[in-house]
């Protein structure tokens, strides 16, 4: 149950990847003076929302509960 190593290497392997690839676009980018987006930061419900994808994809059913329980308390 939950994630392998192998399955969590690979996709820290892929994110680390795309994250240095949009650093990469985003500074080449700068550099034209084009236009380019600004950095954002994810909003409460942008961070549980990703927690709740990551623990469904890992069937971490302790995270899942206590996100629901934070997610009963906001209301």
């Amino acid at each position: 149950s939950g994630v392998s190593a192998l399955q969590m290497k690979a996709f820290l392997h892929t994110l680390s990847s795309v994250l240095l690839h949009c650093g990469t676009a985003l500074n080449a980018h700068k550099e034209a003076g084009w236009l380019t987006l600004n950095p954002q930061k994810l909003s409460c419900s942008e961070v549980l929302s990703l927690l709740q994808c990551w623990a469904t994809l890992a069937r971490d059913v302790s995270l899942l509960s206590a996100l629901q329980t934070l997610v009963n308390k906001r209301k």
